[in-house]
C-alpha cells in the first residue's frame, strides 16, 4: 500500500513513515472527502489520518450519525433491548472492580439516549451525560429525566465542574474523541482521587476494515488493541486495574437467538486477544 509522512504518531510521537491500511470516499454534511486510515510503522497503533472540516463533522455527529446506522438508528425496543444489556454487563464489571464511593457520582461521556445512566442512577449514583446527538439528548433529557448536556465532549467545558467524579463511562466512545492526549489530561483533572475510568471499544485485532460501516469512518480516530490502548494509558499517566477482550452475545432478535449457541462455541476456542471488543478499568497512577 502507498504511504505518507506525518508529523508525529500520537501514541509514541515518531516521525517514521506510516502506511495507509484503508481508504475510501465518503459523504460527510454533503461534502466528499477521502477518508483514510493509517499504521504507524514504529509502533505500529492504528488511527484516522482524513481532515474533515470540523463544521461538518460536528454537523454529521449531532443530526446525521445514528440516522445513517443500518442497525439502531430508532430508539426502539430492540435498541432499548441492546443497551440495556450492555449496561447490565458494564454495571457487573464496574460492581467487581469499583472499590469505594459505591454509588458516587457518574459521568457518561456520548451518553447516548442515557439508558446505562438511567440504570446507574436506579442504584443510587448522581448522574450526569453528555450527548451530541440531538435526537438521543431529548430522549435521555425529556423521556428518561437524567440530567445531560447537548454537546460534543471537546465543546464541553469540563473544567468548570465543581465536583469531582467517581466514575467516568465511555462505551464506544474513546476512539471518537479527537486530540486524545488533551482528553486523557481532562479525565484526569475532574476524577475523584479514587476514581475509575471504564472503557470500551472495538478491537482491531478483530476488525475488518471492509466491514466498518460508513458513519463510523467519519467518526472514529483511533482503532485499538490491547496493547496500543493500554499503552496509550500508561504512558498517561494511568494504571490500568483490569483489561479484558470481550465477545458478546446479543439476545435482542430471534435471530440472535437461533444463531448464540454457534457463538458460544466459537468464543470457547477463540484465542484470548481476538474478542471483538476491549474492556478497560483504569486510575491515576
Amino acid at each position: 500500500m502507498s504511504s505518507k509522512k506525518i508529523i508525529n504518531c500520537i501514541l509514541c510521537e515518531s516521525d517514521q513513515e506510516i502506511s495507509v491500511v484503508f481508504s475510501k470516499k465518503l459523504n460527510c454534511n454533503n461534502r466528499e472527502y477521502l477518508a483514510e486510515v493509517v499504521q504507524c510503522k514504529s509502533c505500529g497503533f492504528v488511527f484516522d489520518n482524513t481532515e474533515i472540516e470540523e463544521k461538518d463533522l460536528s454537523e454529521f455527529i449531532s443530526s446525521s450519525y445514528y440516522k445513517s446506522k443500518k442497525i439502531g438508528s430508532d430508539i426502539d425496543n430492540r435498541f432499548k433491548r441492546h443497551f440495556a444489556n450492555r449496561a447490565k454487563s458494564h454495571i457487573k464489571l464496574i460492581t467487581q472492580n469499583f472499590p469505594f464511593n459505591f454509588p458516587g457520582k457518574a459521568l457518561d461521556i456520548g451518553c447516548g439516549a442515557g439508558i446505562f445512566l438511567n440504570n446507574l442512577k436506579q442504584l443510587g449514583w448522581s448522574t450526569f451525560g453528555i450527548e451530541p446527538s440531538d435526537e438521543h439528548y431529548c430522549y435521555a433529557k425529556n423521556i428518561l429525566n437524567l440530567n445531560v448536556t447537548n454537546s460534543l465532549f471537546q465543546d464541553y467545558v469540563l473544567s468548570s465542574m465543581n465536583e469531582k467524579i467517581d466514575l467516568i463511562y465511555m462505551s464506544h466512545v474513546f476512539d471518537d474523541l479527537p486530540n486524545i492526549t488533551n482528553v486523557i489530561q481532562s479525565l484526569k483533572h475532574i476524577l475523584s482521587p479514587s476514581g475509575m475510568v471504564f472503557i470500551e471499544v472495538p478491537n482491531f485485532l478483530r476488525a475488518n476494515s471492509l466491514d466498518i460501516n460508513d458513519e463510523d469512518f467519519i467518526e472514529n480516530k483511533y482503532y485499538f488493541t490491547p496493547e496500543t490502548i493500554k499503552l496509550l494509558l500508561v504512558n498517561n499517566g494511568f494504571v490500568v486495574d483490569y483489561m479484558g477482550v470481550y465477545e458478546p452475545i446479543y439476545f435482542n432478535t430471534l435471530y440472535h437467538y437461533f444463531i448464540s449457541p454457534i457463538k458460544y462455541i466459537k468464543r470457547i476456542f477463540m484465542k484470548k486477544q481476538m474478542g471483538s471488543h476491549i474492556r478497560i478499568i483504569c486510575s491515576v497512577a
